[in-house]
């Protein structure tokens, strides 16, 4: 099972994957096999798109998965995690049903290489109050930051910047750990979905409580999180801003 990386919405998911024997010998994928997709941890499956072809090439064993995501634009929506899974299938006589063949997220890592773009040609338009600059965020584990005492975060639309929509209902924000934090802390846990106040069409202000950064895994190095900000969720999703979250042991080390 491999992550195969963060997709735009609408694009096609590619990969290969082999099946063999107990000696370990590429093995054909028999019994009339299917593949699925799960979302995020919905027990709902989709196959809208999903393409699987056995032998690929000739070649025992070998087979091949595409995944159009255009199939089906709510089911394959931005800011989810899918696990492609075997959901019928024979290896040497045995049922391979439920294994887990890839990974992959659609516009939910600022990794993505189109996703940095948008992120580096909107940056030079935005003005974001500390502890954010541009597409970077440090938070102090364990520390509030709140409107009622002057330390919320602030999100403003600059003059003359594009990328927003013209019409701003709702702003959230949520933010992850990604793989390398994983690898080091595997109970490692995001914040999903926290609502901004006092919300225009220029920006609003994002509270966290203590409870809430103290979930939070300090981080060894710069970065190991991502965060977004996304307008009209609910309704009409864009991200508005996304980048490199570091998370401080409360003493700033």
């Amino acid at each position: 099972m491999a992550y195969l990386g963060d997709y735009k919405a609408g694009t096609i998911v590619d990969f290969k994957f082999t099946t063999v024997s107990t000696t370990g010998a590429p093995t054909t994928l028999a019994g009339s096999p299917a593949a699925a997709v799960y979302k995020i941890n919905g027990t709902t499956e989709s196959t809208a798109g999903v393409t699987l072809t056995v032998d690929f090439d000739t070649r025992t064993g070998l087979n091949h998965v595409r995944v159009d995501t255009s199939a089906d634009s709510a089911f394959y929506a931005a800011a989810a995690d899918y696990a492609v899974v075997l959901t019928a299938g024979t290896v040497g006589g045995t049922s391979v049903a439920g294994y887990v063949i890839a990974l992959f997220s659609i516009e939910h890592r600022s990794v993505n290489s189109t996703i940095i773009s948008d992120t580096i040609a909107q940056s030079n338009h935005v003005t974001v109050i500390s502890p954010i600059t541009s597409s970077t965020m440090t938070l102090d584990k364990g520390d509030a930051y709140q409107a009622s005492d002057g330390t919320a975060i602030t999100l403003t639309k600059a003059a003359g910047e594009i990328g927003w929509p013209t019409t701003v209902s709702t702003i959230d924000w949520s933010c992850w750990p990604d793989a390398t934090l994983l690898a080091e802390q595997p109970s490692a846990v995001g914040l999903d979905d926290i609502a901004l106040t006092g919300v225009t069409s220029s920006g609003g202000t994002l509270s966290l409580s203590a409870a809430q950064t103290s979930t939070l895994a300090a981080t060894t190095g710069k970065g190991r999180y991502r965060f977004k900000f996304i307008a009209n969720r609910a309704t009409n999703p864009k991200t508005i801003r996304s980048g490199i979250l570091t998370v401080r042991e409360a003493d700033g080390n």
